[in-house]
């Protein structure tokens, strides 16, 4: 039988991924027990929930992966030609749409545009944080 510690509570004994027991004092599950903030309960560390990106960071996302060269938006003063125009094509979507085009961009092609047009390998070359950030200031409504 656990110990009952001063205050009344009892400690609670987590296996870690690899395999070594650690104590913690107070009440809880063990899903929220010595996790940082951020953590998801399996044991990994979350980026921003999806949507959550900075705007701001996003424009500097944009200019480094050389999204302006081939897109026109407004906000980041581009005037590329060879993909999408983002302030019509994005108008009406959301974050999740965007998300999508920028990690796997054959899902869904823009009218006038063919497959293997935009580069692939965003999902590699960016972070999850990098890309939230792009989504956010893609994003018409945030």
């Amino acid at each position: 039988m656990p110990e009952t510690i001063e205050g009344g509570t009892t400690p609670a004994a987590t296996t870690t991924t690899d395999g070594t027991e650690t104590e913690t004092e107070g009440e809880g599950t063990e899903t929220d027990k010595g996790k940082p903030e951020g953590s998801d309960t399996t044991g990994g560390t979350s980026e921003k929930p999806p949507g959550k990106g900075d705007k701001a960071a996003g424009k500097q996302v944009f200019a480094s992966a050389g999204c302006g060269s081939c897109h026109a938006f407004a906000a980041a003063g581009s005037n590329g030609q060879i993909g999408p125009d983002l302030d019509k094509s994005l108008a009406a979507k959301d974050a999740d749409y965007i998300r999508e085009a920028i990690l796997d961009p054959s899902a869904e092609i823009a009218e006038g545009f063919g497959p293997g047009i935009m580069p692939e390998n965003y999902d590699d070359d960016l972070s999850d944080k990098q890309v939230e950030d792009l989504v956010a200031f893609l994003s018409p409504k945030s």
